[in-house]
C-alpha cells in the first residue's frame, strides 16, 4: 500500500549556544549569593589532598574548585570530592588509577574543562543531587584512559558537552543516565573532536532528547563501542549533523528509542565500516525509524547494519539523501521492522559489495517513492525467511536500475514480489529472481509504467498464484533479454497478462510454462504485444493454450520479423498478426491451433519433419486452422528441417485448413537435414478433398501434389463433411477433423452438409467424436449432453447486445476457463431471476466479468462460486445491485470483486 503524509517533523529543539550559555552564567553571577570555593596554588607539591597546595583548604562536598594554571599540575592520588571542578586554561588535573572523584551540586556544570584533564580512575558526577546544564562540559583537552570510568546522571541539558575547541578522548567507560531520576535533554553533545578509541565503552540512557548528538562543526570518531537505550528509553539513539566515522572496531548499538535509531540529517556524513545494530533487545518497543537518513550515509567495505523492532521503517532515505551502501545490511532478521524495510525518496546506492537483507515487513520490503533513484549492482534479498509476510517485495514509482553486478531475489510477499508503479520507471541490465523459494502472492511482477528489461537481464519468475507477469493499464513493458516464468513452479492462471504495451524487441527470450488457462492472455482493446524476438512456451510442461484473449475481435500479438513463436497449442487468430515473424510449432515436433481464419501470407513456417508416422504433431511438426481458412502467399517462407531418412513420396500435411489459398512460391522453400535427413528438394501444393458420389472416392481439386525431384509436404485443404444417403449410412465420408455442428441434407441424395457455426464460442473438438448413421436433427441438444462434463470454451456466456433473464428464468454456468459471464463493451445484461456460476465445477478467472452495464434488479438472484481469482471482476462500466448477490458460498473466493476501472453500485434492496 502506497504510504502518504508527513510522519515525520524535525527536532528543532536548540542546543545552547556559548553566546546563550554566557548569558546564562551572568544572570546566574548576579543573582545567586556566592558560594564557597578554593583555588589551587601547588604551593607545596602535586597532592590535590595537601591543604597547603590550597587557597582554603582541600575542596569538600559543598565546595568549588578552581583550577588555574600554576607550576605544579594537581594529581588525585586519594578518594576527592568537590561541588564542581573548573580547570582553567593551561592547567592540567589528573585522576590517578583506582581512585574516586565526587562532584555533585553546582547549577551550571560538574566539571569545566579549559585546559587538560587526565582521568584513569573513577569520576562520578551527578550521583546525588544535580550537577546543573552539564555533567561535563569540555573545552579543551580531556582524556577518559584505559581504565577510566565516568558516571554521569542528574544533569538538565546534557550528560557530557564536548564544546567547539575541545577534544574529548576516550579509551574507558563512559556511563549515563543509570539513575531513574535523571531528566537530561541530551547524553553526549558533540560539536569539535570526540574519538571513542579501542577500549572505549559508551553508555547511555535515560534522556529526554537525544542519546548521542554529533552537532554541527563535530567529528565523532568512533572504534569500540557505544549502547544507547540498553536499560531504559531515549527518544533519538544518535544524531549527526556533522562527520560520524564508526572505523573497524567500532560496535553501536541502539535500543528503546522511541523515534529515530539513527538520524543523519542535513550537513551530516556518516560513514560505517564496522557494525550498526538497531532493536536487538527483545522486550523493547522500537521506534519509528530505524535509521532515517537526510544527508550523506555510506556504509562502506567491512560495515554491517542491523535493524530490528521499527515499528514503520526500517531504513528511511529521506529527501536530499544520498545513501551509499558497498556492505551489509540486514533489516527484519529476528523482528518486523513495520511496514516498510527501505523507504527511498532521494538517491541509494547498493555498489559492488552491497548485499541489502529484508525480512519481516508489512507492507513493502523496498518502496523506492517519488523523487527517489535506487541503483542496485550488488544483492538485494527479500522475503528469504520463513516469517516474512509483506505485500510488496519492491514497490517502485520512480526510477530503480538494477545495474551490471545487481541481484535481486524476492520471495514472500503476499500480493505481488515486483510492482513497478504509476511514475516509476524499472531498468534492468542483470538478475532478478522472483518466488524462487517461496509463493509471491498473487503477480510475481506487476508493471504500470515503463519497464525495461535491457540487454543482459534476466528475469526469472515462480510461485505466483494469478499470473507470472502482469503488464497493467499505462504500463509499456520493453523486453531485450531474457524473461523465464514458471521454469520451476506454476505461476498461477497465466504466465503473462497483459492490458497495455508489450515489446519483445531484437535479443530478448522469452520462455512461459506451468500456467493453468494459457502462456499469454491479451486483454481486448487495450494490449498490444509486437514480438520481434523468441517466445518459446510450453517447452518444459505443454499448455493447451498458448494464447488467450478476453474477445474475439481484438488484435493484440504481432509476430513482426524476427519474431519467433514455438510452443504447441491453441492460438487466437483474431488476436494473432503474422507480420514476418516464424512459428515453430512444438519440440520436436508439435502443433500449433488456430481457431479460426488466420493468414500466413507474411510469415516463416519453420517445420521440423522428424518421422514417417503420418501424424501431425507427432511425426511431424503442423500448423491446424480449426475453422476456417489459411492462406499463403508469396511471402510465406518455408524452412523444412529434416531429420529421419524419408521414403521417396511420402506426403505431411504440414498446415491444414477448411481451405488453404494462395501459392507459397518455390524460391521461399528452403530444406535443410539433420541427424539422418536425406532429403533434397520437396514440391508443395495444396488439395480439397470432395464428397464421393457416382463412384468416385475422394476426388481431389485444386491441384493434388507433384511428385518430383524429393518429397512432397501437403498444405491441405478440405472442405466440409458429407453427408451419406439415407439408404447408404456406411458411407458417411466426414473428414475426421469437421467435428462441428453441422446442417443436415434432408434430400435423398448423396450431398455435401452445409458447414456453420452457431452463435456464440463454441469449441467442439474437445466433444468426444459420435458418428451418426443419418443426420441428427437436434444434434446441438446432443452436443449440449456431452458438455456436462467438459468444458465451454473461454466464457459460458459472452454478451454482446441485451441479454434479459426475465422472471422464472434459470441459468446455471459450469466449466468456463476465462469468465461464467462476460458482459462486453457496450451491452446490457439485465436480471431478475436465477444466475447460478460455479455450482458444479471451476469457471475460470473470474465468475462474473462487466465491461459495460449489468443490472442485478429486485428478484434477482445471483451465486457464484469456484472462481479463482475473484467473484466479479469491474473491468469497466457500471454494477447495478438491487437484489441478492451471494460470493463464495460454497468454495470460499479470496476476492469477492476486484476492479479495474469499473464500478459498483449497491442500491436500496441489494443485498
Amino acid at each position: 500500500m502506497k504510504q502518504t503524509g508527513s510522519f515525520f517533523q524535525k527536532n528543532t529543539a536548540t542546543f545552547p549556544a556559548k553566546t546563550v550559555l554566557f548569558v546564562a552564567l551572568l544572570l546566574w553571577a548576579m543573582t545567586t549569593p556566592a558560594r564557597a570555593q578554593t583555588t589551587w596554588t601547588g604551593a607545596t607539591d602535586t597532592d590535590w589532598a595537601t591543604p597547603s597546595n590550597w587557597s582554603a583548604g582541600v575542596p569538600g562536598a559543598a565546595i568549588d574548585a578552581i583550577i588555574p594554571d600554576v607550576a605544579n599540575d594537581p594529581i588525585i592520588g586519594a578518594a576527592a570530592s568537590a561541588q564542581s571542578i573548573t580547570v582553567q586554561s593551561g592547567a592540567v588535573l589528573t585522576i590517578a588509577a583506582a581512585v574516586t572523584l565526587t562532584i555533585n551540586g553546582f547549577v551550571t556544570q560538574g566539571i569545566l574543562n579549559q585546559g587538560t584533564v587526565e582521568n584513569s580512575g573513577t569520576l562520578n558526577i551527578g550521583q546525588n543531587t544535580s550537577t546543573g546544564l552539564y555533567g561535563i562540559r569540555n573545552e579543551s583537552v580531556f582524556n577518559n584512559n584505559t581504565g577510566g570510568q565516568i558516571n554521569i546522571d542528574r544533569s538538565t541539558n546534557t550528560g557530557l558537552y564536548n564544546v567547539s575547541g575541545g577534544t574529548f578522548t576516550n579509551a574507558g567507560t563512559i556511563t549515563m543516565g543509570t539513575v531513574a531520576a535523571n531528566v537530561a535533554t541530551y547524553g553526549i553533545v558533540n560539536e569539535s573532536v570526540f574519538n571513542n578509541n579501542t577500549g572505549g565503552q559508551i553508555n547511555i540512557d535515560r534522556r529526554v532528547n537525544t542519546g548521542l548528538y554529533n552537532f554541527t562543526g563535530g567529528t565523532f570518531t568512533n572504534a569500540a563501542t557505544i549502547t544507547v537505550g540498553a536499560v531504559s528509553q531515549v527518544p533519538y539513539g544518535i544524531r549527526n549533523e556533522s562527520t560520524f566515522n564508526n572505523n573497524t572496531g567500532g560496535q553501536i548499538s541502539i535500543d528503546r528509542w522511541t523515534n529515530i535509531g539513527l538520524n543523519n540529517v542535513t550537513g551530516g556524513t556518516f560513514t560505517n565500516v564496522a557494525t550498526i545494530t538497531i532493536g536487538v533487545i527483545v522486550v523493547a518497543n522500537g521506534g519509528d525509524y530505524g535509521i532515517r537518513n537526510e544527508s550523506v550515509f555510506n556504509n562502506n567495505t567491512g560495515g554491517q547494519i542491523n535493524i530490528d523492532r521499527s515499528r514503520i521503517w526500517g531504513l528511511y532515505n529521506f529527501t536530499g539523501g544520498t545513501f551509499t551502501n558497498a556492505a551489509t545490511i540486514t533489516m527484519g532478521a529476528v523482528a518486523s521492522v513495520g511496514n516498510y524495510g527501505i523507504w527511498n525518496n532521494a538517491a541509494f546506492n547498493n555498489n559492488t559489495g552491497g548485499q541489502i537483507k529484508i525480512d519481516r515487513w508489512t507492507s513493502n520490503g523496498l518502496y523506492n517513492v517519488t523523487g527517489g533513484t535506487f541503483t542496485n549492482a550488488a544483492t538485494i534479498t527479500i522475503g528469504a525467511l520463513v516469517a516474512s509476510t509483506g505485500f510488496y517485495g519492491i514497490f517502485n514509482e520512480s526510477v530503480f536500475n538494477n545495474n551490471t553486478g545487481g541481484q535481486i531475489n524476492i520471495d514472500r510477499s503476499t500480493d505481488t514480489g515486483l510492482y513497478n508503479f504509476t511514475g516509476g520507471t524499472f531498468t534492468n541490465e542483470t538478475t532478478i529472481t522472483i518466488g524462487a523459494v517461496a509463493s509471491v502472492g498473487t503477480y510475481g511482477l506487476q508493471n504500470k509504467a515503463a519497464f525495461n528489461n535491457n540487454t543482459g537481464g534476466q528475469i526469472n519468475i515462480d510461485r505466483s498464484t494469478s499470473a507470472g507477469l502482469y503488464n497493467l493499464s499505462g504500463g509499456t513493458f520493453t523486453n531485450a533479454a531474457a524473461i523465464t516464468i514458471g521454469a520451476v513452479a506454476s505461476v498461477g492462471t497465466y504466465g503473462i497478462h497483459n492490458v497495455a504495451a508489450f515489446n519483445n524487441n531484437t535479443g530478448g527470450q522469452i520462455n512461459i510454462d506451468r500456467s493453468t488457462t494459457s502462456g499469454i492472455f491479451l486483454l481486448f482493446g487495450t494490449s498490444t504485444f509486437p514480438n520481434a524476438a523468441t517466445i518459446t512456451i510450453g517447452a518444459l510442461v505443454p499448455m493447451t493454450n498458448l494464447m488467450t484473449s478476453s474477445s474475439a475481435s481484438s488484435s493484440g500479438f504481432i509476430n513482426n520479423t524476427g519474431g519467433v513463436l514455438k510452443g504447441t497449442g491453441t492460438l487466437p487468430a483474431f488476436a494473432f498478426t503474422l507480420a514476418g515473424g516464424q512459428l515453430a510449432p512444438g519440440y520436436s515436433p508439435g502443433k500449433m491451433t488456430f481457431n479460426t481464419d488466420e493468414d500466413f501470407s507474411n510469415s516463416i513456417l519453420a517445420m521440423e519433419v522428424a518421422s514417417g508416422g503420418g501424424v501431425g504433431g507427432a511425426d511431424f511438426d503442423q500448423v491446424v486452422v480449426t475453422s476456417g481458412a489459411a492462406t499463403v502467399g508469396t511471402n510465406t517462407i518455408l524452412n523444412l528441417v529434416f531429420s529421419y531418412a524419408a521414403a521417396d513420396g511420402a506426403t505431411f500435411d504440414i498446415l491444414t485448413a477448411t481451405s488453404v489459398s494462395g501459392t507459397i512460391s518455390p524460391a521461399n522453400i528452403f530444406v535443410s537435414n539433420t541427424g539422418a535427413g536425406n532429403v533434397t528438394a520437396v514440391t508443395v501444393s495444396h488439395s480439397r478433398r470432395d464428397c464421393p458420389g457416382n463412384g468416385e472416392h475422394g476426388k481431389h481439386l485444386d491441384g493434388r501434389y507433384e511428385y518430383g525431384l524429393g518429397h512432397p509436404i501437403q498444405l491441405v485443404g478440405r472442405r466440409a463433411g458429407c453427408y451419406p444417403d439415407r439408404d447408404h449410412p456406411e458411407r458417411d465420408e466426414r473428414p475426421d477433423h469437421q467435428r462441428g455442428s453441422f446442417r443436415p441434407h434432408r434430400h435423398g441424395t448423396k450431398r455435401c452438409g452445409a458447414h456453420y457455426r452457431s452463435g456464440g464460442d463454441f469449441d467442439d473438438r474437445r466433444l468426444p467424436r459420435t458418428r451418426h448413421p443419418e443426420p441428427v436433427e437436434g444434434g446441438k441438444q446432443r452436443y449440449a449432453q456431452h458438455r456436462q462434463t467438459t468444458g465451454t470454451g473461454l466464457y459460458g456466456i459472452q454478451n454482446n447486445g441485451a441479454f434479459n433473464n426475465n422472471t422464472g428464468g434459470q441459468i446455471n454456468i459450469d466449466r468456463s476457463s476465462i469468465a461464467g459471464l462476460y458482459n462486453f463493451n457496450g451491452s446490457s445484461f439485465t436480471n431478475v431471476a436465477n444466475i447460478t456460476i460455479g455450482a458444479v465445477a471451476g469457471v475460470g478467472t473470474y465468475g462474473i466479468q462487466n465491461n459495460s452495464t449489468f443490472s442485478n434488479n429486485t428478484g434477482g438472484q445471483i451465486n457464484i462460486d469456484r472462481a479463482t481469482t475473484s467473484g466479479i471482476l469491474l473491468n469497466a462500466g457500471t454494477f447495478f445491485n438491487t437484489a441478492t448477490a451471494i460470493i463464495g458460498a460454497l468454495v470460499p473466493i479470496t476476492n469477492l470483486m476486484t476492479r479495474i476501472s469499473g464500478t459498483f453500485n449497491n442500491n436500496t434492496g441489494g443485498f
